[in-house]
């Protein structure tokens, strides 16, 4: 697999590029893999013109795809952003979660906001 940003060949993750200055690690996803293949692929003349459009669509679509994920990393690092700020400024009230297991990382949770008692979980 080949990054779109460097042309790195790595199996799953790229460490060259920042995206959108959030994660200095993105993850090389199918839907860049297939733009990068039909860009690639040279179409044969036999092709018509309805699957050429087809072709066209299907590219768009990808496209669109890859931005949605773009957005949604967005909101993942803001969503992140807040909890940080919330463990922060909370009066903490710990209490014992139920649901943890015996080799949970934490197994206390804030009675108020309802975040763990660890706050590197929440850092980057």
């Amino acid at each position: 697999m080949k990054c779109n940003k460097c042309n790195y060949i790595k199996i799953n993750i790229c460490v060259c590029y920042k995206f959108d200055s959030i994660l200095s690690i993105h993850r090389i996803t199918y839907p860049y893999l297939l733009i990068m293949s039909l860009q690639t692929e040279s179409v044969s003349d036999s092709v018509s013109p309805s699957e050429l459009s087809l072709l066209e669509q299907k590219k768009e679509l990808l496209q669109e795809i890859i931005n949605y994920e773009k957005d949604l990393m967005v909101l993942r690092k803001r969503k992140h952003d807040l909890e940080l700020a919330i463990w922060d400024d909370c009066e903490h009230k710990w209490q014992r979660d139920v649901t943890a297991a015996f080799d949970d990382v934490c197994k206390y949770r804030c009675y108020t906001c309802n975040l763990y008692k660890n706050r590197n979980l929440y850092i980057y």
